[in-house]
């Protein structure tokens, strides 16, 4: 008699993987043109700190902004473009998020309560407002 296999889990990088695609989903759909160059649509997400130093905002959309790909590589390039494009408004609201920043470790239970949130954020989204997966 073959034993049943457990149902494999996702491993944390593929679980990672699928809440950076939803966020970056919604990000862009908050900001259907580049917030750079104002021009063209935006076409990737770009996250406004560091997702290295700043590991638990990560998946947080307000810290994303939508850009063409020509200026994500600017952006990268010379990080000052990014602080150029923002309203002084929002610079205060990353002051205090770095202020109030607080590590997190990212294991499967975290992952997956990020993807539910992120996936409701996206069914939430005005209509019209929806992104295909890019």
């Amino acid at each position: 008699m073959k034993r049943k296999r457990r149902p494999r889990l996702p491993s944390l990088k593929a679980l990672r993987g699928r809440a950076h695609g939803l966020w970056a989903r919604i990000v862009r759909a908050q900001h259907p043109v580049c917030t750079v160059c104002g021009c063209a649509p935006s076409a990737q997400a770009h996250h406004l700190l560091s997702k290295r130093h700043f590991a638990s905002l990560r998946f947080a959309p307000r810290v994303g902004r939508g850009v063409c790909a020509g200026c994500h590589i600017r952006v990268h390039a010379s990080p000052a473009l990014q602080v150029l494009a923002l309203a002084a408004e929002e610079v205060e609201r990353l002051r205090v998020l770095v202020r109030e920043y607080q590590p997190v470790v990212w294991n499967r239970e975290n992952l997956n309560l990020v993807r539910v949130g992120l996936e409701t954020m996206l069914t939430n989204l005005p209509a019209g407002k929806e992104v295909s997966a890019a």
